[in-house]
């Protein structure tokens, strides 16, 4: 998430304003503004009179009526000294170490519904002089105005009526109008002083969210005219106080920022070539105050952020706690951390000072610090310990926004033990969650979730308060809360069903980030709302999916992948957007990317081979561990690309010590799958799979290593024995799992008694579970191994079973139960297949039968009937079976079976080979006679052709 948004909206972001709102950034005294021009004052007796008792009032109430009483000869400067006599009762009031004496009356305007006719009268007046007052005067009016109104709003709800009257847009409306008619007149001083005065009455008119706004873009505009013109007499801290006030005011002037950056920046270069006749001396104040103005007014010109960086390298010494988070606050806003001449950055120089001087900064310039590093992803151990050491023990301190900004600077560079996130913790479960905002829980849970931790007491907190604020959650608080308690995999039914029913109400709120941290969260928990995909899913469709970033395709995808639902238009134009954009991925979204398809049963060649190209192109060898599952991808899609699975194979056998069990078997599985034998691979898999890593393996990798290597053909009898050993051991084999490990076994010829004499037992106790593919399969390999197996087979259930799953069974499946209803008769048992699923499995496998002749068949049959034999071809058996050919002998007919390379494992017959020779033998009483394919390549002419069949067929 961009880093504006990871920063908790509280009552008062974390900024300039602890040192802006303390009187201290305000101008300076405005006394001596345009001394010159202004008349120098001599009180008279009247006026000494009045100074006396205005000295001596002691209410705001007592002042305005002592003022009304003289108000026929108060000057503007007299008017002035009234509000801020008004000003300092104020201050007096609102002091937290200091209560008013027993005698002190309350103040009238304290009720609201006053009419106030004392302070409308006096207000009236001074309205009446700032139309005709000296410019210089009406900078001080103005100025102690605001100051009032600011020490109002700042300690409201202190005197509502008085409060309510300075902030009225329509009065200050009155001194823009005057100001700008006498701009001309006013000096810097007075100028900045203006412009300070709107900027604290805009932020306090903003604050109480008024929708009567003021507008002070026409001064801001005099400003800069006035600047071009008299540029020389505004000093570095004017621009600064004017940017800052342009900045509060939200005023759009990029043509004065522009102005102010290039002077600002033009006056250092001219003192360090020493072209400048006087050389400013720069504070902290005045450095953070402009670097902070420009950040948050959006103009981060990087050559004015790099010499305010130059500017404060030399007096950084001097910097207090506040003026180190101000200025780094400011700069990681600006998303800028400048270089300096000995190749350090800013942000090193500013660790070095700011660690010694933590024990004055305050929870806001800690949070601040913090937040400022982890927005511009620059880590700097020793800072984030110090600050998290210091911020430990005085958590008590730090109201809910600092809390919260500390987590979750902390959750980027998560520091080597957990005990300030413990501390935090404990902060949370003590004092609760009832005064963060729904985005502060949101940070709390984002931050934890980030680094693993999983106290149960934080999340039931967490829980229970997310569950309260839901309703005023917004797209981005929904996204977070529920990617956290998906990330810790905490489930949490009646928090995810809120999040539900806000996030369906308020999908407009939603980015695209959003949206994927959504999906993803509910997907993975196993929340598959058909309502909230389906509202995603429209979403989405309303978004320019070019514009979404790679990762958080990935993750909508990874969560759609999950849904029984099929979205296909979103798999398509994800597909259409990421293509050209490939090489915008990293590793791991490409890896989640070609599973995420896979799972969800979306083949599309064109994205599996850009994909796939992708890969090649960037020959990263150091993924192993991803490119186990980008084979399972293209062997689940069923998509060959040669070129991708030798380079894979290459790397996988450079990295196979790095790879556990059940990522070997995973890829033996995959390359089996997709009949891409990579032989020095299997060889070095085969090898490393030894007791030890088979022991580590689930019972799934075994019965797919076992599966891979019978599809591969490959004959590895001490391979095979280790699976054996290991698997009758273990008792948590899936109904699939027995299946396919004995299918391997017998398809390959490997009969293991022990083995399958276990697996009958296990097989019995889950027959229920068994679908018709496995069904069939089971049966089949008993038939080939013909071993004991009638704790499975000699009741009823097994035979009930097939009944029962009569329409599931495939072409392949009904003719493997046709062999074990063979194998049955072979033992005159007594528990055969019902009549009817009898006959369609016989009739399967004579249908299926393939009438086709090999070279190396026809070169047989015709050396036979060079020999004066009469074969006859191609004979199907009472059994069912096909024979190449049978000749009568006589009083015995022999069959004969001429065997290619499919027919063996080496040069050892295959499972299904061995079957067919013994039922045929022993259901059709005939005789076979076979001619292996390598026996009869040897042989050179007619001749020992034929005498190699005289001697099989033992003719003299």
């Amino acid at each position: 998430m961009s880093s504006d948004k990871n920063l908790y909206r509280g009552k008062k972001s974390p900024s300039f304003s602890d040192s802006l709102h303390n009187g201290s950034s305000s101008p300076p005294t405005t006394r001596s503004h345009n001394k010159r021009s202004r008349n120098k004052h001599t009180p008279n007796a009247n006026t000494v009179d009045f100074y006396k008792k205005l000295q001596n009032s002691t209410t705001i109430d007592e002042a305005l009526h002592l003022a009304n009483g003289y108000v026929d000869t108060l000057t503007p400067r007299d008017t002035e000294k009234v509000w801020k006599h008004i000003l300092t009762r104020l201050l007096e009031k609102s002091s937290r170490n200091r209560r008013p004496p027993p005698h002190y009356p309350p103040s009238m305007m304290d009720d609201e519904h006053n009419e106030h006719p004392t302070l409308h009268s006096f207000f009236a007046h001074t309205v009446k002089q700032m139309e005709t007052c000296h410019p210089a005067d009406l900078s001080f009016i103005v100025h102690s105005l605001a100051n009032i109104v600011k020490i109002l709003h700042d300690k409201r709800p202190l005197e509502p009526y008085l409060d309510r009257l300075l902030r009225t847009p329509s009065f200050w409306e009155i001194v823009l109008r005057r100001t700008i008619s006498v701009m001309d007149a006013l000096g810097p001083k007075a100028l900045v002083s203006i412009a300070w005065s709107f900027a604290t009455v805009s932020q306090a008119v903003h604050s109480s969210k008024s929708q009567n706004t003021l507008d002070v873009t026409s001064f801001f505009r005099g400003i800069e005219r006035t600047f071009q013109e008299r540029r020389g007499q505004f000093t570095s801290s004017h621009l600064s106080n004017v940017a800052w006030s342009c900045m509060t005011c939200r005023v759009e002037n990029p043509s004065l920022f522009h102005v102010i950056s290039t002077e600002f920046v033009f006056r250092r270069r001219q003192e360090d070539e020493g072209k400048a006749a006087d050389i400013e001396d720069l504070n902290a104040m005045t450095l953070c105050q402009l670097a902070n103005s420009f950040a948050k007014a959006g103009h981060y010109d990087k050559e004015l952020f790099q010499t305010i960086s130059d500017c404060t390298i030399p007096i950084l010494s001097s910097f207090e706690a506040r003026n180190f988070s101000n200025l780094a606050y400011a700069f990681a806003l600006a998303k800028r951390n400048p270089k300096c001449e000995d190749g350090s950055t800013l942000l090193d120089e500013i660790e070095n000072e700011c660690i010694p001087k933590l024990r004055t900064a305050s929870p806001q310039h800690m949070a601040n610090v913090l937040w400022a590093y982890a927005t511009l992803e620059y880590h700097c151990p020793d800072l984030f310990h110090a600050v998290a050491q210091e911020a430990k023990g005085r958590l008590r301190e730090f109201k809910p926004q600092h809390l919260c900004n500390v987590a979750w600077a902390l959750s980027k560079y998560p520091p080597s033990s957990m005990e300030i996130f413990d501390a935090i913790s404990r902060e949370v479960v003590s004092r609760g969650l009832q005064s963060f905002t729904g985005q502060g829980v949101a940070i709390l849970a984002n931050s934890f979730a980030t680094v693993g931790h999983v106290h149960p007491e934080f999340w039931e907190c967490i829980e229970k308060a997310a569950i309260q604020k839901s309703s005023h959650f917004d797209g981005i608080e929904c996204a977070r809360i529920s990617w956290s308690f998906a990330t810790i995999g905490r489930p949490a039914d009646d928090l995810f069903r809120a999040i539900e029913q806000v996030s369906i109400a308020e999908i407009g709120s939603f980015n695209s980030q959003g949206l994927s941290n959504l999906a993803w969260a509910f997907s993975s928990m196993g929340y598959h709302s058909m309502p909230l995909f389906g509202t995603i899913a429209e979403s989405l469709g309303k978004l320019n999916v070019s514009q979404i970033k790679p990762e958080e395709m990935t993750m909508l995808i990874l969560a759609f992948s999950r849904l029984d639902a099929s979205y296909p238009i979103i798999f398509q134009e994800v597909i259409f957007h990421s293509i050209p954009q490939l090489d915008k991925f990293n590793m791991l979204d490409l890896f989640n990317m070609a599973i995420s398809y896979a799972k969800a049963g979306h083949k599309n060649e064109k994205w599996m081979v850009a994909i796939a190209e992708e890969v090649i192109r960037r020959s990263s060898s150091d993924c192993q561990h991803m490119y186990t599952g980008m084979l399972w991808a293209y062997a689940a899609t069923h998509v060959s690309h040669p070129q991708l699975f030798n380079f894979l194979c290459g790397a996988l056998l450079n990295n196979l010590s790095e790879l556990d069990g059940d990522e070997i078997a995973s890829t033996a599985w995959s390359l089996a799958s997709l009949n891409y034998i990579h032989q020095p691979l299997f060889d070095a898999m085969a090898e490393a799979s030894d007791e030890t890593m088979l022991n580590k393996c689930n019972t799934q990798s075994l019965a797919n290593m076992a599966w891979a290597y019978s599809t591969a053909r490959e004959a590895r009898p001490l391979l095979f024995e280790r699976i054996a050993n290991d698997a009758i051991l273990r008792n948590d084999f899936s109904p699939q799992g027995i299946s396919n490990l004995l299918w391997a076994f017998a398809s390959v010829g490997h009969i293991n008694e022990r083995l399958f004499s276990s697996m009958a037992l296990k097989a019995r106790r889950s027959l229920d579970n068994f679908n018709g593919q496995a069904i069939a399969n089971l049966a089949w390999a008993y038939a080939v191994a013909d071993t004991d197996a009638e704790c499975l087979f000699g009741g009823d259930e097994f035979v009930k079973k097939c009944g029962e799953k009569m329409d599931d069974f495939d072409s392949e499946g009904l003719c493997q139960l046709h062999q074990w209803s063979l194998w049955r008769k072979e033992l005159n048992a007594a528990n055969l297949l019902p009549p009817t699923l009898e006959k369609r499995c016989r009739n399967e496998i004579i249908e299926k039968t393939v009438q086709h002749r090999s070279w190396l068949q026809k070169d047989v049959i015709l050396q036979l009937k060079a020999m004066g034999l009469e074969p006859t071809e191609e004979v199907l058996t009472r059994s069912g079976y096909s024979l190449d050919a049978i000749i009568d002998m006589g009083e015995n007919k022999i069959g004969i079976e001429v065997d290619g390379p499919s027919h063996f494992i080496g040069r050892d017959p295959d499972g299904s080979t061995s079957l067919k020779r013994r039922q045929v033998n022993a259901i059709d009483k005939i005789l076979l006679m076979t001619v292996p394919y390598w026996e009869w390549n040897d042989l050179q002419s007619q001749e020992d052709k034929q005498r190699y069949l005289k001697f099989k067929l033992k003719i003299n």
